[in-house]
């Protein structure tokens, strides 16, 4: 059954115009729904403006509403629009209880609630709990989010769906001039905030530390900036290895493209990534990957096909696989086909693409056999 005539969705997004995980994630499902036949489609973001939206999605054909961090004016502008059948994605699970009370005064029919990692590996209060049972469905990014907060929150796991991230569609040119340091270069891609020491640099810094003294010339790629950049700089300094570490800051998209395609390997051993979308980046390159053994990870990095899994803060085991896939070239060939393979078969945009419209077009329909009531 396809959709009817003009059904309007309303995406409800904390913000869009940034680079990260769930705003890229909200990217997809925006260039998704323009895509879909029979849709009206409304992009709100808390975060964002006008124009920062309108730069980020230009090709986007339904209406772009940026609230610029006006609280206040985002809720009421949810709650008070007019009664209508459309129904709503919610971008984040702490909107939940809004787009909750907007079905409750009829604003919206029903809602879907994404839930991308971190932020829905615990117990909620009474308000997002009743809001997540509401929902037609809960999208998480991995089964480990979708099982975890099923259980923590009450939800019948039935009541979820799993719909992994995907990188863009199209990327730039990686730029021809621009080359990782290192004969053997580890690249990591992340913000370098103090709110996100999980992902395990100071782990890759250790490691390459004791490969030096071993004879493998790893060298440390840091691509990302933040307020932990300084210590992190320290660190590298202490451990004896700073000439080994290059902290390249921001990158130009066209440059960033060039590291990942001189990279040799990606590493994030992080404690607790709720997916990753860095490790698709790199896949795409045919470039494997080392994360943690933890969180949603394990169901992008298939250990000992597209790269290794390795627990947090276990350095040794690091130095291991590194010093291994240095001197297997066999091994690193058969890693780096996997990962272009398993990023083709699994985490491209038109497999994304094609989970979403199926759960979207199946809910709707469902909606309409049952009624206004979900």
């Amino acid at each position: 059954m396809t959709l009817r005539k003009h059904r309007q969705i309303q995406l409800i997004v904390p913000e869009m115009a940034t680079h990260g995980g769930i705003q890229s994630y909200m990217l997809r499902i925006l260039e998704m729904l323009n895509e879909l036949p029979g849709t009206k489609v409304e992009c709100v973001a808390l975060n964002d403006t006008d124009a920062a939206l309108s730069k980020r999605a230009p090709d986007a054909t339904g209406s772009l509403r940026g609230y610029n961090r006006n609280k206040l004016h985002f809720i009421l502008g949810l709650l008070l629009r007019k009664r209508s059948d459309a129904i709503a994605i919610v971008g984040h699970i702490h909107f939940a209880p809004v787009a909750l009370a907007a079905k409750l005064l009829g604003g919206i029919q029903s809602y879907i609630v994404i839930l991308h990692g971190i932020e829905a590996w615990k117990r909620h209060n009474w308000l997002v709990r009743w809001a997540m049972r509401q929902a037609i469905s809960n999208v998480a990014t991995t089964h480990y989010t979708a099982e975890l907060s099923a259980c923590l929150n009450g939800i019948p796991l039935s009541q979820h769906h799993v719909i992994p991230l995907c990188a863009e569609r199209d990327i730039p040119t990686p730029s021809p001039g621009f080359k990782l340091n290192g004969d053997f270069p580890l690249l990591m891609v992340a913000r370098l905030d103090s709110s996100e020491k999980y992902k395990g640099m100071e782990m890759v810094i250790d490691a390459v530390a004791i490969l030096k003294q071993a004879g493998v010339p790893a060298h440390f790629n840091v691509v990302g900036d933040g307020d932990d950049r300084f210590r992190l700089e320290r660190y590298a300094l202490e451990k004896g290895c700073r000439q080994l570490v290059t902290f390249w800051g921001r990158l130009s998209d066209a440059d960033l493209q060039a590291a990942y395609k001189t990279a040799t390997m990606f590493v994030m051993p992080s404690k607790k990534e709720g997916f990753g979308i860095v490790f698709l980046e790199a896949m795409r390159h045919g470039v494997p990957c080392i994360g943690g053994n933890h969180g949603g990870t394990p169901e992008v990095i298939h250990d000992g096909e597209t790269g290794v899994l390795v627990n947090y803060g276990d350095v040794m085991l690091f130095v291991d696989q590194l010093s291994m896939l240095w001197s297997n070239a066999d091994t690193y060939t058969k890693m780096s086909k996997a990962c272009m393979k398993v990023y083709d078969d699994q985490f491209t945009y038109n497999v994304f693409s094609d989970r979403w419209s199926k759960l979207i077009q199946n809910e709707l329909t469902n909606a309409h056999l049952n009624g206004s009531h979900v």
